[in-house]
């Protein structure tokens, strides 16, 4: 019995040593704050970051994720997420970056197969001829990652926030 109730002991222990171990980012991804990569935007209080690439001759719209250090993050699993495209004097055309990393299709001795599974990633894309050589647009996206469901919108080119 003594074993028990020393055990569960240590078991509480650990639990509140890891449980004070665990830190919150010190700056609040609310918070402006200077980002590395241009066109970053923090999402969420994971403090993790999108980030807009932009191809104008191919007519390609890349979102990067990056984790606290902007350094490339696989966070985003789904199969697509949807966007809106804003142009000075046009419709809003509405989109979808697609995660194009895939698990492939598996086939087993047993003759059974699996099917494409979609896998992380640490980027999403779109390319259409509606995107080539445009001058200045707004893009307002839905990013699906872990569960939430992140609104970000990016202007290009590159304003700086106003105070």
């Amino acid at each position: 019995m003594e074993k028990l109730i020393y055990g569960m002991v240590l078991a509480a222990a650990g639990v509140f040593s890891l449980a004070g171990c665990s830190t919150t980012p010190k700056i609040p991804s609310t918070d402006p704050h200077p980002h590395a990569v241009p066109y970053a935007l923090s999402l969420g209080e994971r403090h993790f970051h999108a980030a807009m690439e932009y191809d104008h001759s191919q007519g390609e719209i890349t979102i990067r994720f990056f984790d606290s250090n902007e350094k490339p993050y696989r966070t985003f699993k789904a199969d697509r997420a949807k966007a809106v495209l804003i142009v000075a004097g046009e419709p809003e055309r509405e989109f979808f970056l697609n995660n194009d990393r895939r698990d492939g299709l598996h086939t087993f001795p047993s003759g059974r197969f699996q099917r494409d599974n979609y896998t992380y990633t640490d980027h999403i894309e779109a390319q259409n001829v509606f995107f080539k050589n445009l001058s200045a647009f707004k893009l307002k996206i839905w990013l699906p990652v872990d569960g939430v469901v992140y609104e970000a919108t990016f202007v290009y080119p590159h304003q700086e926030p106003q105070s």
